[in-house]
């Protein structure tokens, strides 16, 4: 037998394992097992495998909609050890980067689904003391880089429906347009986090301001148009901060916070006497007000069944 043909056997039987971890007829002890964990996430190898990300989507699709937050916190734990024993001091950026954005796109789906429970455990579980939250972006600067980053995908491929599928009856919806939505409201509820966290978690402060694009020397070409984005998106993100139905001091803190770096980012456009404000406040109105029109076509109930 060939290694392609073992290899076969293996995914084949690591499906099988992973099918009967969230299935809901499956005898409890089997159910249980935490077996099955230990050898995805093999600490042996860099990284993971396409077969077991798409398995693992799968899987945690299947366990939100069977509601199974067991399921889901005993995934998460072995998860985040992953990255502790792998990624942590290790050099592997681009596999690194790729688990970092499967699990915010994990964040993403619970969020459309509104499981805010489970992401407030997830979002404050960690393996070690002082906590590492390695799986949760946990500093301003990491917010807004995912959000940069999935305005991006959604916008100039199809990489969110092709990797990020939904597995829902909405036959011939856009999966990454709504999960995109998710991945917003996630973002949001991570913004709210952020008064909570401490230096401790990323030895940086984590309420600072992310960098101010064309601060830099090679940033002087493009950071009109570029900040005028980055003021599109954090608007959003803002929205869907204000939507949020706590609105405590967190809530408020984040809305400063992000009230803040637009500011920023409009000053650097007028720096350059290209742009007035009146004009700034039209194309972010113009821009946002596309984006809810965009959103009004999606799915807009308040429970989104998988």
């Amino acid at each position: 037998m060939i290694d392609k043909d073992k290899q076969a056997i293996r995914d084949e039987a690591l499906a099988k394992l992973l099918e009967c971890s969230y299935r809901q007829d499956t005898p409890l002890m089997m159910k249980n097992d935490n077996g099955v964990f230990g050898l995805i996430f093999d600490t042996r190898k860099i990284g993971l495998s396409e077969f077991k990300y798409t398995q693992l989507w799968y899987a945690i699709n299947q366990a939100i909609r069977n509601d199974d937050r067991n399921w889901m916190y005993r995934y998460w734990e072995f998860a985040d050890q992953y990255y502790r024993d792998v990624f942590e001091y290790g050099d592997a950026i681009e596999e690194r980067s790729k688990y970092q954005e499967f699990h915010v796109a994990v964040g993403g789906l619970l969020a459309l689904n509104e499981k805010d429970e489970w992401i407030d455990h997830i979002a404050f579980f960690s393996n070690c003391l002082p906590a590492k939250y390695f799986l949760i972006p946990s500093t301003f600067s990491e917010i807004f880089d995912w959000l940069t980053y999935f305005s991006q995908m959604v916008d100039t491929s199809v990489d969110l429906d092709v990797k990020y599928h939904l597995y829902s009856q909405y036959e011939g919806v856009r999966a990454g347009a709504n999960l995109y939505k998710g991945i917003i409201r996630y973002l949001a509820l991570m913004m709210c986090r952020l008064p909570k966290m401490d230096f401790n978690v990323r030895y940086v402060e984590p309420l600072a301001l992310p960098h101010v694009y064309g601060d830099a020397v090679d940033e002087k070409k493009n950071f009109v148009s570029v900040n005028l984005v980055n003021v599109q998106n954090l608007e959003i993100l803002k929205k869907n901060v204000q939507e949020l139905e706590k609105q405590k001091e967190d809530d408020k803190k984040a809305s400063q916070l992000l009230d803040s770096y637009i500011d920023a980012c409009k000053k650097k456009i007028n720096a350059t006497g290209q742009v007035d404000n009146d004009k700034i406040e039209k194309i972010s109105a113009t821009l946002l007000s596309e984006f809810n029109r965009q959103q009004s076509v999606l799915i807009t109930e308040s429970t989104y069944f998988l």
